[in-house]
């Protein structure tokens, strides 16, 4: 792994968040990666080129934020969260799976971090790990690191459990997550997703301002 290499050999003196992109799929952006890539290039410190095969958009002129995209890309994400949430939150049968419900809890975490994450920076990540969810996230919040820390064991272990990808639902036992743990993610999954929704308006809204701002023009 790119990132661990990186953290190792620095010994800790420099860590690195890698998205990988074909140079090609470039050429295909649309709305809000455009603008993205185009703040990387424009503004970022370029440390290696492959010279044959140097990455370059298909735009004209600076690219702005597809505001409307990135508002159905958030509604398509929350209609699926709440359907899960209401399952969840909902579910008094004391029968039901709490191995089931942490995955759909997963589910919802990683729902909330993909809206967040585009409505900051207008990216759309194509890897889905949780922690490199968390970790994109704390580029503009705190928010991840506030409600599912990951600083003590007791933290690391709940976060283990929170990580987990569904598919572990093939070869899980019954009864195999702690009840207690559960019971405390459900409540901070809980507190996070209403927390989650205030910033993500906020920024919306903010966005939404910036895009009607009259223009100074210079004479």
């Amino acid at each position: 792994d790119i990132s661990d290499k990186i953290k190792t050999k620095t010994r800790g003196a420099l860590t690195a968040t890698v998205l990988i992109h074909h140079v090609k799929s470039l050429k295909k952006l649309g709305g809000d990666k455009q603008f993205f890539f185009w703040q990387i290039m424009q503004h970022a410190e370029l440390l290696f080129q492959d010279s044959n095969k140097p990455p370059y958009l298909n735009i004209d002129e600076t690219p702005k934020r597809n505001l409307k995209g990135t508002s159905n890309y958030i509604a398509h994400r929350k209609y699926v969260m709440g359907t899960l949430w209401n399952w969840v939150y909902n579910d008094d049968d004391p029968s039901s799976s709490d191995e089931v419900k942490m995955a759909a809890l997963h589910q919802i975490v990683e729902q909330i971090c993909l809206s967040l994450t585009r409505v900051y920076t207008g990216y759309t990540p194509n890897h889905f790990a949780l922690g490199y969810l968390f970790t994109l996230c704390e580029y503009f919040s705190t928010i991840t690191a506030d409600f599912f820390p990951r600083e003590t064991q007791e933290d690391k272990s709940m976060f283990k459990f929170l990580k987990q990808q569904p598919c572990t639902l093939r070869f899980s036992k019954c009864n195999d997550v702690d009840y207690l743990y559960y019971q405390l993610l459900e409540e901070r999954c809980g507190k996070f997703r209403k927390q989650a929704d205030i910033l993500i308006q906020n920024e919306i809204d903010r966005l939404s301002e910036a895009e009607n701002k009259p223009e100074i023009t210079n004479n």
